[in-house]
Parts: structure tokens; sequence; C-alpha cells
């Protein structure tokens, strides 16, 4: 196992050797660069690890980020095909992708996820509280007990979603599109919501 701190990465690319364990690796700024897999389709390991500067206009390879900590914002940027359960998000996530990633129980409440993909990612028990989540592709992920209490959900993608109907929502900001899918959804499972006289949406 290795520990490392890495410097600031400028328009570079940097290999990890995946027979490695980098736990509780620490990433300044990413900048325009690539955090890449050596030659073989192993996971990157680099669980409990800190990203405290800035991604912007990155790539960083699908590995095994379990349990860390996103100190700064994302910007334009991918992290796909991982393992992010349980880490914490405490800035803004813009215009990235982070498709097909097992990311069960992350906590990213009251920041901008705004224009970000999440397609195909397990979302299972993911906190997301008052956050800006509109223009954001949801389309296949696992919602199962996802909380989205005073959220944005305006102009998302939602077709094909598992376990739509055990999110929990409360005063949840939904264009009229949005609202409909919801509804039918609920609907379709016998379930019928009043929701112009209660709690759960705010239709815009």
């Amino acid at each position: 196992m290795q520990n490392r701190e890495f410097r600031d990465l400028e328009y570079e690319l940097l290999e990890l050797d995946t027979n490695i364990c980098h736990k509780k690796a620490s990433f300044s700024k990413i900048n325009e660069s690539w955090i890449n897999r050596d030659d073989s389709k192993n996971l990157i390991k680099a669980i409990k690890t800190s990203f405290n500067g800035k991604i912007i206009n990155s790539v960083i390879e699908p590995g095994i980020y379990t349990a860390s900590k996103f100190n700064n914002s994302i910007y334009n940027s991918e992290l796909s095909n991982s393992k992010l359960s349980g880490s914490k998000f405490s800035n803004n996530v813009i215009k990235s992708t982070f498709d097909m990633n097992n990311m069960r129980g992350i906590v990213a409440n009251n920041i901008s996820m705004e224009a970000t993909s999440f397609f195909g990612s397990d979302l299972f028990k993911a906190k997301m509280n008052k956050t800006d989540l509109s223009n954001c592709d949801l389309e296949s992920t696992n919602l199962e007990m996802a909380e989205f209490r005073y959220s944005n959900l305006s102009n998302t993608l939602i077709d094909k979603v598992n376990n739509l109907t055990n999110a929990i929502f409360y005063e949840t900001v939904v264009d009229e599109s949005t609202y409909n899918k919801i509804w039918n959804e609920f609907s379709n499972r016998g379930i019928y919501l009043h929701t112009r006289t209660q709690d759960y949406f705010k239709i815009v």
C-alpha cells in the first residue's frame, strides 16, 4: 500500500499502477489532465482519497474510490464506471459525467450538480437534499431511498428510472414534464398523488 500526495496536474497524463493500493491518496488541482490506469483492465485502488483542488476538463479513469472526499468544484470532467459509495461531495459538480457508478450512500447536499450525467448509476440512499440537479441525466439510475428534499429536479431525464416511487421527495422543484413522469410512475403502481395541495413537489 502507498499513501501518496500528488501535486497539481496541469495538462498532464498521470498513470497509476493498479497493482498498488493508493489508499488515502491526496490530489490537489487537476486541470486539463488525465488520471490513467496502467495497461491492465483492473480498477485503480484509491479508497478514502481526498480530491482537494478543482477538477476541470479532466478524466479520472475507473477505480475504487469508496469513502473519498471531493472537497472542491468539478467542471466538465468525467469519472465513470467506478465505485464511489460513501463518498462526500462538498462543492459543485457542473456539466460532468458520472455514468455507471456505484454511488450508494453518497452525500451531496446543498450543492449544484447542474447538467451532470448519472446515467445507469446506483444512487441507493444517496443524500442530495437542497441540491440543484436541473438538466441532469438520471436515466436508468437506481433511486431507491435517494433523498431529494428541497432539491431542484427541473428538466431532468428520468426515463427508465428504477425505484423512483421509493425516492424521498419534499418540496422538490420540478417542471411540468418531470412532474407528469413522476406522477405516471406513482399512478402505475396504484399510488395517487394530490401534490398540488401537498408538500411533495413545487411545480415551476
